[in-house]
């Protein structure tokens, strides 16, 4: 194989023209692969910004209800990218990411994860509206025995206590 490239080279020499043209498209891929490399690098320090506590005077000042918002209307980032971007900084937490270093607490996740799923799917509801996975991760690690000490979870008002508290309860203690 080599020798026939060797062979056709020898036989085709490149002419200037293409010579020319094929510096400049590994010029321009340079300057593409720069750019790249700048825009993740500007992206990373964006993150760090964001991460800050004080960050979220920035986007209620600029009228948003939230940093979403913000980063979908004022720094232009598609739903997915926003997505991405509140999951890398602690925003949103992932369903992968709910575990713990107890046994016991991450059996008390799995069961709550079927319980809000099963909930979720008889009310028509997203799943996240019945328990966010910030707020079922808080739920597993505590695990509550009654009512009073279910809604003293941050994220469990009185209306969860309602409507999801008994049977929520139920699925803890099975």
């Amino acid at each position: 194989m080599q020798d026939f490239t060797q062979d056709y080279t020898q036989d085709h020499p490149k002419t200037e023209s293409q010579t020319e043209d094929q510096s400049s498209v590994s010029k321009l891929e340079e300057h593409v692969l720069a750019l790249r490399i700048n825009e993740l690098a500007a992206r990373d320090r964006i993150l760090i910004e964001l991460r800050k506590p004080e960050f979220t005077r920035v986007w209620k000042l600029a009228g948003h209800r939230n940093l979403r918002e913000y980063c979908e209307e004022t720094l232009s980032y598609g739903p997915l990218e926003t997505r991405e971007i509140l999951v890398k900084i602690g925003h949103i937490l992932t369903r992968d990411s709910m575990m713990s270093n107890d046994a016991a607490t991450n059996e008390r996740i799995k069961k709550l994860i079927s319980w809000r799923s099963r909930t979720a799917l008889e009310a028509r509801l997203p799943a996240y509206r019945v328990l966010s996975n910030r707020t079922l991760l808080a739920v597993a690690n505590e695990n509550p025995k009654d009512l009073t000490s279910l809604e003293a979870i941050n994220g469990i008002g009185h209306v969860k206590v309602r409507n999801f508290g008994e049977a929520l309860l139920k699925t803890l203690e099975i």
